[in-house]
């Protein structure tokens, strides 16, 4: 009897605990798991960036920057925030490029440390713990509970495509969209004002995160949207309670919006067919994974596409998902959520096959470039696959519950039990499916993370010092060389330079961005030969009065420093980081010379 009498206090312990102080404890496996995925970026958390399978750094730093301008911003009361430094005297420059509003939220430690760089890991970290526990989350809401949704959780946050694409920040938030998901289910289960204006915060949210993953998600909300919300979307009352969100969203998302829609809205700033269908995916694209697979299986990707267009999220997670939508349109509790999460994972790989996909000879993507605002604007089309993959890692959690609830000898979808079962056979079955889901997390585990050194203070504090204390605020500086190239890997001495703009202050004429201001073409072409008499005419035309100078001859055949031309005076030398700076002389010349402006 005292025996029988401790294990059921045992046991009352155990559910106590897991009750009210599991979650903590599932916390911290979860930061545990997105440290470990990111190794060794934990280690140098104040000094690197992570590259994910960057080739160059040029989207790190530039996103390093973004993080330090929102911050800048936000002090300033964001007067002049679309105009930001870079591509001077451009207006709107920074309506060019995702603005990752959200990042405010690590503004403080920018503000508090010497760089940006630990705000920027600590976003990135605490962005793949918050997809892990955003998807627990939603399976639970869903009456998905227990270790499956713990499981779920893990899978999103080493989601391969997430990692696979982690050098490029606005593509790692996904709490967003499973945010957003998960508040539209609720409001279709219980439609009150609440929970619509939830729903508006929420796809805010998600579009200011990453305008990509936002455009996305209200494509794919088209087909699915009348599954989250059942049989509420034939109430006119339900769509009353949701049109206060639906405000909300717009309210929230106007600011940006309106700005990118005038900037980019015009004829020359749309994508050019031969470029979406390059930057396309391929079906067999998604039997090929980026990292070995636990358990070699075949790849069908075409040879060259295996390394560039690495889709599958494991065939493990496939498996488990074809069980989850299988059980779960066979019991009525999963149903509409089986088919929406279905759906949008077909819907989301017709997509991301792009303008490639063609039905009779016309491509349903096209259409979208036509008809919908931002498709036009849009370059990497393959990157509706996160959503594939999404979907398969949340039917997969489905896969496992509905998998334990068989083999325990519980009814599918209950936790009321047909028969008695004998507490041993539970206990297999829970180390059976926590195995098989294990292997499910880990079957494409990221490689080892590349780092890249972010430009150090101190060896550049001497040049930036002088700078700051020997120029005016209304100052604009050039950096040389400029790139010939027109790829990221070209502009990655310019994503350096914008990295140290923090210690320097001053608005520059060059600058990197998804898309680039006409007038920086002109400057790039113009700088090849600097300092010839056409490049320096355009920089005074530019009014730019400093230009810093590599103090080395470069592969881009820029003239070695120190440079002889009259019009340029050498006023310092920065021998350990290599540059010289040189002011342009605000002189008169003879007819037919350059003049200052």
């Amino acid at each position: 009897m005292e025996r029988r009498s401790l294990s059921r206090h045992l046991t009352a312990k155990i559910r106590m605990f897991w009750a009210f102080g599991s979650w903590y404890f599932e916390l911290l496996i979860f930061a545990i798991v997105a440290v470990a995925a990111t190794w060794p970026l934990a280690c140098h958390y104040d000094t690197a960036l992570p590259m994910g399978t960057e080739r160059a750094a040029t989207v790190p730093l530039f996103n390093l920057w973004t993080i330090w301008w929102n911050a800048e911003s936000a002090v300033h009361g964001f007067r002049g925030y679309w105009d930001a430094p870079i591509f001077f005297p451009s207006v709107d420059s920074f309506a060019f490029s995702e603005t990752q509003l959200p990042t405010l939220i690590v503004a403080p430690v920018v503000r508090l440390a010497s760089t940006p760089v630990p705000a920027y890991n600590l976003y990135l970290l605490g962005s793949l713990v918050a997809n892990g526990w955003m998807a627990r989350w939603l399976l639970r809401r869903i009456g998905i509970g227990g270790p499956a949704a713990f499981f779920g959780g893990l899978m999103v946050i080493v989601l391969p495509f997430v990692h696979w694409q982690l050098g490029v920040l606005q593509l790692v938030p996904l709490w967003g969209l499973l945010w957003t998901l998960g508040e539209l289910w609720e409001f279709g289960e219980n439609p009150r004002v609440r929970t619509g204006l939830s729903v508006g915060a929420a796809f805010a949210v998600t579009y200011l995160t990453c305008n990509h993953y936002g455009l996305f998600l209200s494509v794919l909300l088209v087909p699915s949207g009348a599954l989250f919300l059942g049989r509420r979307v034939c109430e006119w009352s339900s769509w009353k309670r949701l049109l206060p969100g639906a405000a909300l969203c717009l309210a929230l998302m106007a600011p940006l919006v309106v700005v990118q829609l005038r900037v980019l809205n015009g004829p020359d700033w749309k994508r050019k067919p031969d470029v979406m269908s390059r930057l396309s995916a391929e079906s067999r694209d998604y039997s090929a994974a980026p990292w070995p697979q636990l358990v070699p299986v075949p790849e069908f990707a075409a040879e060259h596409r295996r390394k560039s267009w690495p889709l599958s999220a494991g065939y493990l997670k496939w498996l488990l998902s074809a069980v989850g939508i299988v059980g779960g349109l066979s019991v009525r509790r999963y149903r509409r959520w089986t088919a929406a999460c279905a759906l949008i994972l077909v819907a989301a790989f017709l997509l991301s096959l792009g303008p490639k996909l063609q039905l009779y000879g016309v491509s349903p993507y096209e259409w979208l470039v036509e008809g919908y605002p931002g498709f036009a604007q849009v370059r990497s089309v393959f990157r509706f696959a996160v959503f594939v993959q999404l979907m398969i890692a949340l039917l997969a959690a489905l896969g496992i519950r509905l998998a334990a609830d068989l083999l325990a000898g519980y009814k599918l979808g209950s936790q009321t039990a047909s028969v008695t079962r004998p507490r041993w056979r539970i206990a297999i079955t829970f180390v059976l499916v926590a195995t098989v889901a294990g292997c499910a997390v880990i079957e494409v585990w990221p490689a080892r993370q590349k780092l890249i050194e972010v430009p150090s203070l101190e060896t550049n504090e001497a040049w930036t010092r002088w700078i700051r204390e020997n120029t005016q605020p209304e100052d604009v500086v050039a950096f040389v060389p400029f790139p010939r190239e027109g790829d990221a890997m070209a502009y990655e001495e310019t994503t350096k330079w914008m990295s140290l703009q923090p210690f320097y202050g001053l608005a520059m004429v060059n600058g990197y961005s998804g898309f680039f201001p006409e007038r920086f073409h002109e400057l790039k072409s113009a700088m090849q030969e600097f300092p010839d008499d056409k490049s320096i005419a355009v920089l005074y035309a530019l009014k730019v009065r400093y230009c810093v100078v590599r103090s080395s001859t470069s592969e881009t055949g820029h003239p070695r420093s120190p440079l002889t031309d009259s019009r340029l005076r050498r006023v310092f030398v920065d021998e350990r980081a290599g540059l010289t700076i040189y002011r342009l002389e605000r002189r008169v010349a003879g007819p037919g010379a350059n003049r200052t402006p």
